[in-house]
């Protein structure tokens, strides 16, 4: 059993940048549905954002931090494919 500073377990800082809703308008604008899939978004995070990464801002996954944010709504079928969007006025007025 220790005493220092060193016993401490400190959550990771989980950020949640506004350029990642900037990116899903952008693309789900062109999408038919107004979502975009998570690997496209993915994708398109990494060349627009080399430096981005989801466990630098705090997460597990690129699917867990989309997750944490209100303005996105994360869809996910049956066979478990996810798409992103952004989240319907309604839900924003109960947050």
């Amino acid at each position: 059993v220790g005493t220092g500073f060193d016993d401490k377990v400190i959550a990771p800082v989980r950020r949640r940048p506004r350029f990642v809703v900037e990116a899903v308008r952008l693309l789900a604008d062109s999408a038919s549905d107004g979502r975009v899939d998570l690997g496209a978004l993915g994708n398109h995070l990494r060349q627009v954002r080399p430096g981005f990464s989801h466990t630098a801002n705090g997460y597990k996954s690129l699917r867990t931090m989309l997750d944490a944010y209100d303005l996105l709504c994360v869809h996910q079928s049956d066979l478990g494919h996810c798409r992103v969007g952004l989240a319907p006025p309604a839900m924003l007025r109960a947050v």
